[in-house]
């Protein structure tokens, strides 16, 4: 065998395992690539739905708290509705009170501002009657008396 032949032989083996492994490493990467993509689908399609889970979950969250919120305000709505109701009434209650009073202390000051004007429009005359009353009884006791110790004097 010559040293052309051997030198052919030579390249045309290295041309054949060349295209061999050409034709495995493009196999290679076409399945590298296949199963690459299909990765990346398979966590995409889970990285969803965990963003769906996780979503679900956060909307059912603010869904309760929502609503348990709603039902704490209204609850404190009608407490507050209720002692305001109680309070009203409270005032109410007093305010009759102080007006009852008012008006009987009112009846009262009528009472003695119409003695007073009665008094006045008399220009003190009932007083001094009262007085002339009093000084006339203790006369008349002290002229019995007086008949009295007289009459055992004579005696």
């Amino acid at each position: 065998v010559s040293k052309a032949e051997c030198c052919a032989d030579f390249g045309e083996n290295t041309i054949n395992e060349m295209g061999s492994v050409s034709v495995s490493a493009i196999g290679a990467i076409k399945d590298n690539s296949r199963f690459a993509i299909d990765s990346v689908n398979d966590f995409g399609s889970r990285v969803v739905g965990e963003l769906s889970n996780v979503s679900g979950f956060a909307i059912d969250t603010v869904t309760d708290f929502s609503a348990e919120a709603l039902e704490e305000l209204t609850e404190n709505t009608r407490v507050f509705s209720d002692n305001l109701t109680q309070v009203s009434q409270a005032s109410m209650a007093n305010n009759s009170q102080v007006l009852a009073a008012a008006a009987q202390s009112n009846s009262e000051d009528k009472a003695i501002i119409a003695e007073l004007a009665r008094n006045t429009s008399l220009a003190g005359q009932d007083i001094v009657a009262k007085s002339s009353e009093k000084m006339t009884m203790y006369m008349a006791i002290a002229l019995a008396f007086g008949f009295v110790f007289m009459s055992f004097r004579s005696n």
